[in-house]
């Protein structure tokens, strides 16, 4: 038995709200819809939709089902184009909005290699911080990072990054940072993209500790604050990414690491999958891969 037919006549039923809807998306006939549909409930013993002469109305047990049912059809879906694309060369223009740091610490690493993969494709990348409206501005598909508004578009997580504090080792000697509560005091870089301003966040032994910091600099690129950070204009709370180099050399070091700030979510915002051209979901596959 097909299983993946039985899970997509009833998605298509519950989306379309009607067996004849459900089958005239299909291509099968109403008869074929409703008896896949039955044969999905005497399997799961359970029954998904209530049928009146009327009108139909999806149960409880059917609407957890469908939420399930509808990511196995969405991930088989990609699966299969994904397989398509490792064959297949991609063509026309691809046109990518992401953030300032991101952009340059990151996708500029993994961008080459999908072009070079894909050389009849051509690619227009604009970083910038703002929140750019993807479907009036013709953007194919926007990096956004943090915490997502509502609205209409199709979001998929692609990575996470720690976020940490850090100062130079000058600036720590001097100021003998040596106590959480010192960054209500001492000299602190926000960067403006990240939502709460000057409120910073962090959770420690299962307790939630907020703090509003003594704002010596406020600029609007992660890149930049950790460039003042290191210059010992203060303490800056960054995205991991935005400060690895940094770490890693001893300009700049962290502090207060039994403080845990949530992880950033990176997603990959694109319109509705129904309209997901190959170019848009073959570079979000290789996104999940090397980010």
């Amino acid at each position: 038995m097909n299983h993946l037919a039985l899970f997509s006549s009833f998605v298509a039923v519950v989306e379309h709200g009607s067996f004849t809807q459900a089958a005239l998306h299909l291509g099968k006939t109403k008869a074929i819809v409703s008896r896949q549909v039955s044969q999905l409930e005497a399997q799961l013993n359970s029954r998904l939709i209530s049928r009146t002469t009327r009108a139909l109305s999806v149960t409880e047990s059917g609407k957890e089902i469908y939420q399930r049912a509808r990511v196995i059809l969405e991930q088989v879906d990609d699966l299969s184009q994904y397989s398509q694309q490792q064959n297949e060369q991609l063509s026309g223009r691809l046109r990518l909005s992401a953030p300032q740091t991101f952009g340059e610490l990151n996708l500029m690493k993994i961008l080459p290699r999908f072009m070079q993969k894909h050389p009849q494709l051509k690619v227009e990348l604009v970083l910038n911080d703002r929140y750019v409206d993807i479907v009036e501005e013709g953007f194919d598909l926007a990096i956004r990072i943090g915490q997502l508004d509502d609205s209409n578009l199709i979001a998929r997580k692609i990575a996470s990054y720690k976020q940490v504090l850090v100062a130079s080792p000058e600036f720590v000697t001097k100021h003998q940072v040596t106590h959480f509560e010192q960054l209500s005091t001492l000299a602190c870089i926000v960067d403006s993209n990240r939502r709460g301003g000057n409120k910073w966040q962090f959770t420690r032994q299962g307790s939630i500790h907020s703090v509003k910091v003594n704002q010596q600099l406020n600029v609007n690129s992660a890149l930049a604050a950790a460039m003042a950070a290191e210059q010992g204009l203060g303490i800056c709370l960054s995205p991991a990414f935005a400060v690895q180099q940094q770490l890693a050399n001893g300009s700049l070091v962290s502090l207060f690491d039994d403080y845990l700030n949530d992880d950033i979510g990176v997603y990959a915002i694109y319109p509705h999958r129904q309209y997901l051209t190959k170019k848009v979901s073959a570079f979000i596959n290789h996104l999940q891969q090397h980010v």
